[in-house]
């Protein structure tokens, strides 16, 4: 959710200014947030674009997974990543780029007209949830989103050329909804290692994921496995004597561990 300016929201009809680069100054005219409806909402849904949020979309790839596998139909999700979202955020500050995501969510809305479901994940990243739809129809319609998101934008007296790299996977029989979240997910970074403005299909080789993402499960794996091993008895200690090279002097002991290095 976006960070609302401190000294609260203007009018409706006021100008906010924000400092754009080389001193000039941008003019963005205020527009009130979605509104939730419910406190079902507030909790599933993306105030800045009325989309899912990420909740939202779990939830929801959780039901629609559950229908693709009873009724045997394909299910698709295609993961958008917009490309140097940070150098917008640098230049225009942080309303305008909250300005930039609400114009391409209406693009996006408008784009796909009901055959998706739509989220925002957070940041500048979208996924697009489709029953009944196979990897041809998944491809074609990343293409769609790709040129949707290269249209030009106007922010203020500027008019940017965004690009976005795109993930696609479509759901393997067994896989549960959060395996194939991340293997769209995999798939788009795939497609940002590439340089951007790129689609990348995820099939049956693993694509490696966000390296983040990587090391901090395997953090976690390690510590799991550590609390495991003192609930179970499974550590021991073991010692291995140290000889001098030339005398063959015993000169003391040390413990020694695959894991954890040399004591």
């Amino acid at each position: 959710m976006p960070v609302q300016p401190s000294l609260g929201a203007p009018h409706r009809n006021q100008q906010i200014a924000l400092p754009a680069a080389q001193d000039s100054r941008l003019v963005y005219p205020y527009r009130p947030r979605h509104q939730c409806s419910s406190h079902q909402d507030m909790n599933s849904i993306d105030s800045l674009t009325g989309f899912l949020n990420r909740f939202g979309c779990i939830q929801t790839t959780l039901k629609l997974v559950a229908n693709s596998t009873a009724d045997k139909k394909p299910l698709a999700v295609i993961w958008v990543d917009l490309d140097r979202f940070k150098q917008i955020n640098e230049s225009f500050g942080q309303l305008g780029g909250d300005e930039v995501i609400e114009n391409l969510g209406v693009r996006f809305r408008n784009r796909v007209s009901g055959r998706a479901e739509l989220a925002r994940m957070g940041g500048d990243e979208f996924v697009f949830l489709m029953p009944n739809c196979d990897s041809e129809l998944a491809q074609q319609l990343a293409k769609e989103l790709a040129s949707t998101v290269e249209e030009p934008l106007t922010i203020g007296s500027l008019t940017l050329r965004p690009t976005a790299s795109i993930g696609i996977a479509i759901h393997e029989p067994g896989e549960d909804s959060l395996t194939l979240l991340d293997r769209a997910d995999r798939a788009m970074f795939a497609a940002k290692n590439k340089g951007g403005n790129s689609i990348v299909c995820s099939g049956k080789e693993p694509i490696p994921g966000r390296l983040g993402i990587t090391l901090a499960r395997e953090e976690l794996s390690i510590e799991n496995s550590l609390h495991t091993a003192l609930e179970t008895g499974g550590i021991s200690l073991h010692y291995q004597p140290t000889n001098h090279s030339c005398g063959r002097e015993y000169r003391g002991r040390r413990s020694a561990d695959a894991m954890f290095g040399r004591r």
